[in-house]
């Protein structure tokens, strides 16, 4: 172990046209040898914890003789990237991955990257605090307990694949080997001695990859990301929220929809939730206006910026105009700025037996079919529900609420639920 180690640690930076195993952010690259706009090396949650699972087995080489690896400040780094960004608060991936369909939402990698949490909570010495141990062990419980009370719901094993996704259809196989994943790890949790061991619900965690924009965002209350450069690898991406879910992981408004079926703000044939987008060395397409770390240049550092928050603040600008978004344990606070005149907003729900209702003048009850959340809206001239069509990334779409802007700005706040 000591070896791949270093060998990890000492070739996480890139040189020239080789990505190297992180990037900025530390952001996990799946393809090193490759150049980072490689569309596999956008990032893989799935695979990044596949890697830190070699956690499980750092006590045993520390015990046998193993030197402290000298890299260490590097691994605790990006120890707090991999559970900020690629994890929710209901125990499941956080998921944004390059390898597209080909893994994103297969329950099987879920059972995969469990093993870092178990590793984690286990190895003390990789814990960035001992705090973050005990983070680990309740994402991992969290998750084990919502699997088995999905299986209880659906009175059967649940699918291989998640909400429905079927570009890359499993077969059941698929679905008895993710349960199984699922038991291993309950016992190997216990054979690591994490039965005996505290838990603690993390904080509200954030994580930021300068490069490609990327934010993943996760409280009690709900989970979400912003993909402004996705780099080709799948559909959906641009500076609004790609997806909303609520903290048991069902979808509260999209799961990866763009146009009518994702939020966002449109002007003419511009949209801020714009689709695919290639990455672009050297800029980035989100800023972080407030968050507990700074983002310094050059944006390909070797730095995680991610951790709890409590107030966290982004901004971008696309064609169409400019997006802002505000972060709050409960709430998320968003102003869409239109360049031109005719600007609307979209606000999706997911489910056929979602529903939108009216409330009161200017604010909106989401009903998705599991889920949901109620929008607060401010600027708003006229509103209409529109029923958009099944796309790839999100193939079970509720109504939507469109919003036609008073001006040029429209405010809103959104309390999922």
């Amino acid at each position: 172990m000591r070896r791949q180690l270093a060998r990890f640690t000492r070739e996480a930076r890139g040189t020239g046209s080789r990505a190297g195993n992180l990037a900025g952010g530390l952001r996990f690259q799946y393809l090193p040898t490759s150049v980072p706009r490689d569309p596999w090396n956008f990032d893989s949650p799935e695979y990044a914890n596949i890697v830190l699972s070699f956690a499980r087995s750092y006590p045993r080489a520390r015990a046998a003789g193993m030197p402290r690896p000298a890299g260490l400040p590097l691994l605790r780094a990006w120890t707090r990237r991999v559970i900020s960004g690629s994890w929710t608060h209901a125990g499941d991936l956080n998921w944004d991955t390059g390898l597209g369909f080909e893994r994103w939402w297969q329950r099987k990698k879920t059972g995969l990257a469990q093993g870092a949490l178990i590793g984690i909570a286990a190895a003390p010495e990789l814990q960035p605090s001992p705090r973050w141990g005990a983070w680990a062990k309740w994402l991992l419980d969290r998750g084990l307990a919502q699997y088995v009370a999905l299986t209880d719901r659906e009175g059967r094993i649940p699918d291989a694949v998640a909400y429905g996704l079927d570009v890359v259809p499993l077969g059941r196989g698929h679905a008895y080997l993710a349960a199984s994943r699922q038991a291993a790890n309950a016992m190997r949790a216990l054979a690591a001695g994490l039965g005996a061991q505290r838990a603690h619900r993390p904080p509200p965690l954030y994580a930021f990859d300068p490069d490609t924009g990327r934010l993943a965002v996760t409280t009690p209350t709900y989970s979400t990301a912003i993909v402004p450069a996705n780099q080709g690898a799948f559909p959906y991406g641009g500076l609004d929220l790609a997806r909303l879910l609520d903290a048991d992981q069902d979808v509260a408004g999209t799961l990866g929809g763009t146009g009518s079926a994702g939020f966002g703000l449109r002007v003419g044939h511009l949209r801020t939730q714009y689709g695919s987008r290639l990455y672009a060395p050297a800029t980035q397409p989100l800023q972080l206006v407030r968050a507990p770390h700074r983002v310094r240049a050059p944006f390909t550092a070797l730095r995680a910026y991610a951790g709890p928050f409590r107030d966290l603040r982004v901004r971008g600008s696309a064609p169409a105009g400019t997006v802002e978004y505000r972060f709050t344990r409960r709430t998320i606070r968003a102003r869409w700025t239109a360049f031109g005149p005719g600007g609307v907003v979209t606000f999706p729900s997911w489910g056929r037996s979602a529903r939108i209702e009216r409330v009161s003048p200017g604010v909106y009850a989401i009903h998705s079919e599991r889920a949901g959340y109620t929008v607060r809206l401010r600027g708003v001239r006229s509103t209409r529900i529109v029923h958009p069509r099944p796309q790839n990334a999100n193939p079970d779409p509720g109504p939507t609420l469109e919003v036609a802007l008073t001006g040029r700005r429209l405010d809103a706040t959104l309390l999922p639920r």
